[in-house]
């Protein structure tokens, strides 16, 4: 049944890979009521609990996400607490803790988060010197790192941003060279080029946040064409594009710039259709229809960019109607609508000037 559920999942499916889990909660639960000591019972709960969330998480119900994983994280700290010897025990705290600190940083809770972020970073550094030659432990030590480089990015703390996610980098580097073959190793280490060039890239060393970019395309690349179907994969190679495209756009290259959004944005939209109720893939598109219509607009092909334009109203518009709690997204639409209106503004002016419509730059992007 998980395996099902983790597939659907996978492939964007949230809707039906929810039903799953939840039934799976719901077994959890009556296990658990009928025998409350059993300590596997309440560790399988806590894993049902964080699937869920996981589900939420990923359709922007970011109240219930953190509800949920709270739910898991009480009963991870009771576990742990109970032995705290049971590495397994105190490993999934920190990767609870991790999951709980997302959410957080997700819901602009930058302070929360990044405590929570650090108690995952003591413990995960404890089980990676206690076993160097543990690879999962490695792991979660790289991803601890990661996440507390994202807070701190985020409060504008760069160099040690930087330095965490140095620190990620290196560990991802050495998993990925121990086991080439190894896809979910491989996806870590162009994760934490992305994460790299992030932070180059905010600090204005673009030729840097490049070849960090570039590295991250490369492997994602590769990933995606191993597995089609794997719908995480082709997120990521859409990010890698756009990635790309944000540095060309910031050194001025307009022309590979709107090649590298064209690319991104005909991957998200494939993923936008496949799942209409993943909130993140929805907004990803949108901000990527936005991102080239500033791109046309500049470039003075207003047809073309309010094209983008509505189209990027129109997902944000639904995305707002189905969580008006979150601000992000009320912000990002009025942010559109801003653009739009000086679109037409712009568009209107240049009318006289007999300027032909321009083809959508998407539209030529093989799939």
């Amino acid at each position: 049944m998980l395996f099902r559920s983790d597939v659907l999942k996978a492939q964007g499916k949230l809707a039906e890979a929810q039903a799953i889990f939840e039934e799976d909660f719901a077994i959890s639960r009556c296990l658990v009521a009928d025998d409350p000591g059993n300590a596997e019972w309440q560790q399988e709960l806590a894993v049902a609990h964080s699937r869920v969330g996981d589900v939420f998480e990923a359709q922007g119900k970011l109240a219930e996400a953190e509800a949920t994983f709270g739910e898991c994280l009480a009963i991870s700290r009771r576990l742990a607490a109970q032995d705290p010897s049971n590495a397994g025990w105190q490993r999934e705290l920190a990767v609870v803790l991790g999951r709980v600190g997302s959410v957080l940083q997700a819901q602009g809770k930058l302070a929360e988060a990044h405590v929570t972020f650090g108690e995952s970073l003591a413990i995960s550094r404890r089980l990676a010197v206690q076993d160097l030659s543990n690879a999962w432990w490695q792991r979660g030590l790289a991803v601890a790192h990661s996440r507390v480089g994202d807070v701190f990015q985020a409060q504008g703390k760069l160099l040690e941003a930087q330095a965490a996610f140095g620190e990620c980098l290196a560990i991802s580097r050495r998993l990925a060279a121990q086991d080439p073959s190894n896809a979910g190793w491989q996806q870590d280490l162009a994760v934490a080029h992305s994460r790299m060039g992030g932070v180059l890239q905010v600090q204005g060393k673009l030729v840097k946040a490049q070849a960090a970019f570039r590295e991250y395309l490369t492997i994602s690349r590769r990933l995606a064409a191993q597995d089609p179907s794997n719908a995480g994969w082709q997120r990521e190679l859409a990010v890698a594009h756009n990635r790309v495209g944000n540095v060309l756009q910031a050194q001025g290259k307009s022309a590979e710039a709107q090649a590298a959004f064209g690319k991104s944005v005909a991957i998200r939209r494939r993923l936008a259709a496949q799942d209409p109720s993943n909130a993140g893939w929805q907004r990803e598109l949108a901000v990527t229809c936005a991102w080239i219509a500033q791109l046309e607009t500049k470039a003075g092909r207003h047809a073309a960019a309010l094209l983008l334009y509505e189209e990027a109203r129109r997902i944000f518009g639904e995305l707002a109607i189905k969580a008006p709690g979150f601000a992000q997204w009320v912000r990002e639409k009025r942010n559109v609508e801003k653009d739009l209106a000086q679109c037409r503004l712009m568009a209107a002016a240049a009318k006289p000037l007999g300027s032909a419509p321009p083809e959508d730059p998407s539209a030529s992007e093989k799939p």
